[in-house]
């Protein structure tokens, strides 16, 4: 009788292993979809990110070129022709040291924004390589209930 007991008691067991392993199972699938869901979103972010990131550089080279450009330009006296006297003085050195100046003050704000916006992707890049770790263990912890499951139930 006491090896009918023991077998009960084994088979509770087995059944009870059996119910934890596919439990864990189901939650290592939740997890790793929520990983896999926030992997994409991170994806999607890093393209956004990189095209919004090229148009600044754009942006701020052709900001650069306008600069040089308007600079060259009001520092040429021959540019202003048979313009002479206090208004012409006042005028060049109001743009050459008011104007021009903003262009450097604007060109300085879009290269911030690049600097956040190249630190943003690389918190990105790193968070996409811990999901990915996560990934990978969570469905070797997940490979290993599904073989501890199909030993469980060969008992069946």
């Amino acid at each position: 009788m006491s090896t009918k007991k023991e077998q009960e008691k084994k088979e509770k067991e087995r059944k009870q292993q059996l119910e934890e392993a596919k439990t864990k199972k189901a939650n290592c699938e939740s997890a790793i979809t929520q990983l896999q869901d926030t992997l994409r979103k991170n994806n999607d972010n890093l393209a956004r990110l990189r095209t919004a990131k090229s148009q600044m550089e754009t942006r701020e080279s052709l900001v650069w070129g306008k600069y040089i450009s308007f600079k060259n330009y009001f520092q040429n006296t021959a540019n202003y022709g048979m313009w002479n006297g206090n208004k012409q003085t006042e005028t060049q050195t109001y743009l050459l040291d008011t104007i021009a100046p903003k262009y450097n003050t604007y060109k300085s704000s879009i290269t911030v924004l690049i600097d956040e916006i190249t630190r943003k992707i690389s918190q990105l890049e790193s968070d996409n390589i811990r999901l990915t770790y996560s990934i990978v263990a969570k469905t070797t912890e997940m490979n290993q209930l599904t073989f501890q499951i199909c030993s469980l139930t060969q008992g069946e």
